[in-house]
C-alpha cells in the first residue's frame, strides 16, 4: 500500500509529542481547555505518568533487540515507525516508550513519528478498526510505502479487554484493571508482536 505523501507531511517526533503532551498536562497549552471541557484531561494526566514510569523501567526483550540490530546491519530499506496516537489514550502510554527504545537501539536507523489522530483524520480513516477510530495504530513505513501494520492492541490485551467487558464492570474499573494488566505484562506482549513483524520483514 502506497500512502499519499501529503498524509505523512507533518509528523511529530517522540520528543515533540512528549513536549506537546506535557504542555497540555502542565496547563501551558491552549489544548488544555479543550481537554478539560471534553473530560480528557484526567486521562492525559494519568497516561503521562504511566509513560514516564514505563520509560524508567523499560528493557527491550533480548530477541527483539537482536532482531533490531540484525535489521540495522542488513535491512534492504530505511524504516519509520509511525504511530497514530493521542495523549488521552491509556493503551498508548504503556507501549509508546518501546518505540523510542527501538530508535535508540538502532542508533536512529529506525525512526519514530507520531501523528495525532484528531488532526490527521484522512490518515486515520485509512486504518479504521471495525469502522471505528481505535488507537494506537502503528505503521511500518518504507518512505510512504506501508510494509506492515499493527494495532490497536496486542492479541493478549484484546483478550483481556474482552474478558473484562463480559463482567459488566463500570468503565472506570474496566480500564483500571486493563491498565493493571499492562503494568504486569511490562510491554512483553507488544514486544513479542513487534519481534514477529521484524522477523517477517527480514524474511520477505
Amino acid at each position: 500500500m502506497i500512502l499519499d505523501p501529503k498524509l505523512l507531511a507533518s509528523p511529530m517526533t517522540y520528543e515533540s509529542y512528549l513536549e506537546y503532551w506535557n504542555d497540555i498536562v502542565s496547563e501551558k497549552s491552549p489544548e488544555t481547555a479543550r481537554y478539560k471541557e471534553q473530560n480528557l484531561y484526567k486521562y492525559a494526566h494519568a497516561a503521562l505518568e504511566i509513560t514516564q514510569k514505563v520509560e524508567k523501567t523499560l528493557t527491550l526483550e533480548k530477541k527483539l533487540f537482536n532482531e533490531i540490530i540484525k535489521w540495522c546491519k542488513t535491512a534492504p530499506f530505511s524504516l519509520n515507525l509511525s504511530m497514530i496516537a493521542e495523549p488521552w489514550c491509556g493503551d498508548i502510554s504503556h507501549i509508546l516508550p518501546v518505540l523510542y527504545a527501538i530508535q535508540v537501539a538502532s542508533e536512529e536507523k529506525i525512526s519514530v513519528s507520531i501523528y495525532l489522530r484528531d488532526s490527521n483524520e484522512e490518515l486515520m480513516n485509512l486504518f479504521l478498526t471495525n469502522g471505528g477510530k481505535a488507537i494506537p495504530i502503528l505503521l511500518f513505513l518504507n518512505q510512504n510505502e506501508l510494509v506492515a501494520k499493527w494495532g490497536p492492541r496486542t492479541a493478549a490485551a484484546s483478550e483481556k479487554l474482552t474478558v473484562l467487558k463480559s463482567q459488566n464492570l463500570p468503565t472506570s474499573d474496566l480500564y483500571r484493571q486493563l491498565s493493571e494488566w499492562y503494568e504486569q505484562d511490562k510491554t512483553k506482549a507488544f514486544q513479542d508482536e513487534l519481534y514477529t513483524i521484524f522477523r517477517n520483514l527480514m524474511n520477505n
